[in-house]
């Protein structure tokens, strides 16, 4: 407190009044009231009007305002509250004025920082992303910020005292939102939940809604505060990636390889569908583990070396280089692989990520070794039936001299016996030449529909005899076996050579089975055999023999290879192969050393729709003798001369040509009713001869002959002919009968 006299100087001071000004009474007396009592405005710090001065010129009682500050003596600041009155006498006549004030520095700082959060707090409800909402406990909007505008496209006076089902939620939502709602109201939930909503012009979209209840002090609900934010490009996005990774995962599992990702640490981090079927591992039994699982050594112990050296040094050894390896399934089995490895860029998770493609290359290999096995034999066989040609033109002279000296000697019993056996070993020398075609695949085999189950059951007594007493025969034969087509002679050849390998590896007592049974072969099985899907015959061969390793059943089927030394040839296995290639089948071997062996033949199903038979009935000949004029073109001076003797014993006029523009020419000037020629000649060969004849002189009959069955021009000339074809060596009764049935 400070009373003044009417001229504003200090008359009294109490303690207070001395403290915090910072002047004691004594000093202060007689002063005037500015210098003991200066005032400023806080917010301009401008100095503010002596509230005495006032009193005296007014007679009110005066305050300041809330924003005074004290200046005390010492220079310290005090925020303060006051009042000047004036002080009357008995007249009422003002003898002085009295001031009264207190510090409020405090309440004044409190108040200025409630400001401040106040104004922050506004600040953050207006320029905050997301929008502010406030209802009332009838759910209708009290106040909502700016962003809530943006969002929904209402101004804040379009939506006050609206329920929010009339401006921006659908209606069919109400009921909905009525249990929400009231679980706020309780405070027992709802204060999180993602919903569609609708905007003023009409759009809908998703929001995300995090609502408060408002408690009061006596703990009532009084109403709901929201945040609310629309998530609706965000969710669009996070669906387009979805999608997205789904239609990656799904490439990724219908890729035809093998996907494999890893950390740098080895370990695994995905593995698809492929991958899984390869190392006959699922995805929850590897991810997490190291990759070298699927390894055998020595890769197993390299593998991590690789990875450390890649990402020390960059060398990479195997990161970004292609290379062939042996990998290891479940089961132990190991198989050959080709594996390309990349770095990924961007990985996520803190480590560097690599994928590796796996390729399974055992089908590859299987169908490498077939093309390779192929190829020899058709080396081979291109070279065998280059000999067998030859040595049937020979063959052919002598059978056909021998039978001509035969007729001419049945006056000399002895010398008729001579040119018998000479006709003999001519025979003997076909059938060796009849072998040397079937091994080369160049035989037309003598094929027909074949009850598997029958033959065998036919020879088993001879099979039983060639594998001696020593060895069982065991026969497991599955009743109403498929029918096949094929050589049956061959087929009994096949068995022989199979079972006298078997009983070879069998070297005391064993056991041999012969089983047949009816199998369906889907596209993957067929595959790994090298043929077409469908119904097969099976039949397999087991012995209970030494067995064969791996580098042994890698070249059994190769001309030549064998296990015997000096008392093997090396061929028979390979007619084996050769045979079922003839059959358009396959063979399938299982071997362990120690463990005997199983030779699988499969035999494609014949079904007797199939017509293999000619078109033509033949004729009945007994009379080989005629006047017709015959044409004969082979490139074998002896052939020709042979053949044109032949002809002329009995009857026929007989024309002759080394090739076929020589025949042509023949033709172009003579009459002719029949043509003898041989398929394989330089030049034009028996194929387009035959061809330009049927096309210039289609009344002529045409005859094809050869040591063995070339097929580069078959399709010029109609099926009939080509089946019908005469393969040498032939008897004369064979080329006569046939000839008098084209002539007739």
């Amino acid at each position: 407190v400070i009373a003044t006299d009417t001229d504003g100087k200090v008359t009294r001071m109490n303690p207070i009044a001395e403290q915090l000004t910072g002047w004691s009474l004594n000093d202060a007396k007689g002063r005037q009231l500015e210098d003991v009592f200066p005032v400023i405005d806080e917010l301009t710090r401008e100095s503010i009007e002596n509230p005495v001065n006032k009193v005296l010129a007014t007679g009110n009682i005066i305050s300041l305002s809330n924003h005074t500050t004290l200046i005390a003596k010492d220079g310290a600041e005090y925020q303060i509250a006051d009042s000047a009155a004036p002080i009357r006498n008995d007249q009422g006549e003002i003898i002085g004025t009295i001031l009264v004030f207190h510090d409020v520095s405090e309440q004044y700082r409190l108040r200025q920082a409630a400001d401040e959060s106040k104004e922050r707090l506004l600040l953050h409800r207006e320029q905050t992303p997301l929008g502010v909402i406030e209802w009332n406990t009838n759910f209708e909007v009290v106040d909502w910020n700016l962003a809530a505008e943006r969002i929904f496209g209402f101004k804040k006076e379009e939506v006050q005292g609206r329920h929010a089902t009339e401006c921006i939620l659908p209606e069919i939502l109400r009921d909905e939102i009525n249990i929400v709602w009231r679980e706020l109201l309780q405070n027992a939930g709802g204060a999180h939940n993602t919903n569609e909503n609708m905007t003023k012009d009409g759009r809908t979209i998703l929001c995300e809604w995090f609502n408060t209840p408002l408690i009061d002090k006596n703990g009532n609900v009084v109403g709901v505060a929201s945040l609310v934010d629309d998530i609706t490009e965000r969710k669009q996005t996070q669906l387009k990636l979805q999608q997205h990774q789904q239609n990656l995962e799904k490439i990724l599992n219908t890729m035809q390889v093998g996907i494999i990702t890893i950390d740098e640490r080895g370990h695994i981090l995905n593995f698809n569908n492929m991958a899984e079927a390869m190392f006959e591992y699922t995805t929850d039994e590897v991810v997490g583990e190291n990759v070298s699982m699927l390894m055998p050594d020595p890769h197993k112990q390299k593998h991590d070396s690789y990875l450390s050296r890649y990402l020390e040094t960059g060398e990479a050894h195997v990161i970004g280089i292609g290379r062939e390896l042996f990998a290891q399934r479940k089961s132990g089995d190991l198989f050959p692989m080709r594996l390309s490895v990349v770095e990924l860029l961007n990985a996520e998770g803190g480590y560097r990520q690599f994928m590796g493609s796996c390729v399974d290359l055992t089908l590859q290999r299987q169908q490498e070794e077939q093309l390779r096995r192929t190829q020899k034999m058709d080396v081979l066989g291109k070279l065998t039936g280059g000999i067998a040609h030859d040595y049937n033109n020979m063959l052919g002279v002598i059978i056909g001299y021998s039978e001509l000296l035969q007729e001419g000697l049945t006056g000399d019993p002895k010398l008729s016996s001579y040119a018998t056996e000479i006709q003999h070993a001519g025979q003997r020398g076909s059938k060796l030449t009849q072998k040397l075609l079937a091994f080369s695949r160049y035989k037309v085999a003598e094929a027909e529909s074949i009850e598997l189950n029958e033959l065998l059951k036919d020879e088993q007594h001879m099979l039983e005899k060639t594998l001696t007493p020593r060895i069982k025969l065991i026969m497991n034969l599955t009743s109403d076996i498929w029918m096949i087509y094929l050589d049956s002679s061959d087929l009994e050849d096949t068995l022989l050579n199979i079972i006298i390998n078997a009983m070879h590896a069998m070297e005391t007592a064993g056991t041999l089975t012969l089983a047949t049974r009816n199998e369906y072969l889907v596209p993957e099985e067929a595959n790994n055999l090298g043929l077409p899907s469908g119904d097969y015959v099976i039949l397999s061969i087991t012995d209970t023999g030494t067995g064969m390793d791996q580098e042994i059943q890698n070249r059994m089927f190769d001309p030549f290879f064998t296990t015997k030394g000096d008392q093997g040839t090396g061929l028979g296995l390979s007619q084996v192969y050769s045979f079922m290639q003839r059959c358009k089948g396959a063979i399938h071997v299982y071997s362990e050393p120690g463990h005997g062996s199983r030779f699988s033949l499969y035999f494609p199903r014949f079904r007797q729709k199939d017509d293999f038979s000619s078109t033509q009935i033949p004729v009945e000949v007994t009379d080989y003798q005629g006047d017709e004029s015959i044409l004969v073109v082979d490139d074998e001076q002896a052939l020709r001369e042979l053949t044109s003797e032949i002809f002329r014993t009995q009857g026929y006029r007989v024309l002759c040509a080394e090739n076929g523009e020589a025949a042509l020419k023949v033709l172009e000037t003579e009459r002719v009713d029949l043509v003898l020629t041989d398929v394989i000649m330089q030049g034009m060969d028996g194929y387009q001869l035959a061809s330009k004849i049927a096309e210039k002189y289609p009344q002529i009959k045409i005859q094809l002959a050869s040591g063995f069955n070339e097929n580069r021009h078959k399709d010029l000339i109609d099926d009939d002919l080509h089946r019908q074809a005469l393969q040498k060596p032939y008897s004369t009764h064979v080329l006569l009968k046939r000839v008098r049935e084209l002539l007739d």
